[in-house]
């Protein structure tokens, strides 16, 4: 089962879904199904700037059923698609999303041409998608684009991987408001890294969160930004008896900051969630299913109080869990709430 997670995680990042704070406990099936463009076939990210300006982007197939890159819009009442420009006629997907603005939107993937992948990335102007030249940190291995960033017009960064015949190495970029540039970071996995998500919590403190592997299975990366270079972060709890990977990050601020994914205890995946507390991270346990896989691909953290996780249960419904006083608790259909046998508070749960 490793393989194919493993590649699951690599090429796709979790849709989050974040709506406005509730008054109270409200209970009840307060999700609700909304009809799309139909034009994606795997959406991959979501970017909010208003209520009435979303953007989903992913891959859609073309008429000769190549994969190709997709995004739809939201503009208050529904969903349209908006062309995205390929690169060449082979395998083009968008993994992640960020807006700055309604004139100012970044998305970031990979485009296929012989073989080979190479980064790409793609800005919305508020009229059309263009594609932003990227570089490549080895022209004969795949170079994969996972997550991005947007702090400003003029700073912007996007994780993710590249890989060759004989290892994987973790991939950063920057945008200075001109171009997109490599910046160096570390790879302590002996054989493979490789970076899923990222989330600044400022301009010199940014966090980058993915998998490393040494031989001895997968083991959490976590890297951060101090405004001078990137580093490996504070050492991070292992969780279980196998591997550990965190698909993605989010930071409130510089001592409130999320990361998400999953471990492996004896055959079953767990949810795992990791917090950091300005100085030391450590695990806070979420709720699992009761099929032995629960993955989580996405958190999205607004108050110290307030985080929502998404991801998949497998065989079964989708895993939605939500951080409250009283720890994380699972909404099962994204309906109902459990609370651990206790009485709910105003401040305990907020449903959506």
């Amino acid at each position: 089962m490793l393989a194919p997670l493993a590649g699951l995680l690599a090429a796709s990042l979790a849709l989050l879904v974040v709506g406005a704070d509730a008054n109270g406990l409200v209970c009840g099936p307060s999700w609700s199904t909304v009809a799309s463009a139909e034009h994606l076939r795997k959406p991959s990210a979501i970017a909010t700037i208003a209520s009435n300006d979303i953007w989903v982007v992913g891959s859609t197939k073309d008429t000769v059923h190549a994969i190709r890159t997709g995004a739809e819009h939201w503009d208050g009442s529904s969903w349209s698609q908006v062309p995205v420009p390929d690169v060449g006629t082979g395998e083009n997907m968008l993994n992640g999303v960020d807006a700055l603005a309604s004139n100012n939107v970044w998305a970031v993937g990979y485009s296929g041409s012989s073989g080979r992948y190479s980064t790409l990335i793609e800005r919305w102007n508020g009229t059309q998608w263009r594609v932003v030249t990227s570089p490549n940190a080895d022209t004969n291995g795949d170079n994969v684009l996972t997550s991005v960033d947007a702090l400003s017009g003029t700073n912007a960064w996007a994780v993710g991987s590249s890989r060759t015949a004989t290892s994987r190495k973790s991939l950063i970029q920057r945008w200075n408001g001109t171009s997109w540039t490599i910046v160096s970071s570390p790879n302590s996995g002996t054989s493979s890294n490789s970076l899923l998500g990222v989330a600044a919590a400022g301009p010199n403190d940014i966090w980058a969160v993915g998998w490393k592997n040494s031989g001895d299975g997968l083991r959490s990366l976590l890297l951060h930004y101090d405004g001078t270079g990137w580093t490996e972060g504070a050492t991070v709890p292992k969780v279980g008896t196998g591997d550990n990977v965190l698909t993605d990050i989010s930071a409130v601020s510089n001592d409130d900051v999320w990361a998400t994914g999953y471990y492996v205890d004896g055959t079953k995946y767990k949810t795992l969630t990791l917090h950091y507390n300005g100085t030391t991270w450590s695990h806070v346990p979420s709720s699992n299913g009761a099929d032995g896989t629960d993955i989580l691909m996405g958190i999205d953290a607004s108050s110290p109080t307030n985080a929502w996780t998404v991801g998949f249960e497998y065989r079964t419904a989708p895993l939605c869990s939500l951080d409250t006083a009283l720890g994380w608790l699972r909404l099962d259909h994204l309906a109902e709430c459990y609370l651990q046998g206790r009485h709910a508070r105003e401040r305990d749960v907020r449903c959506r």
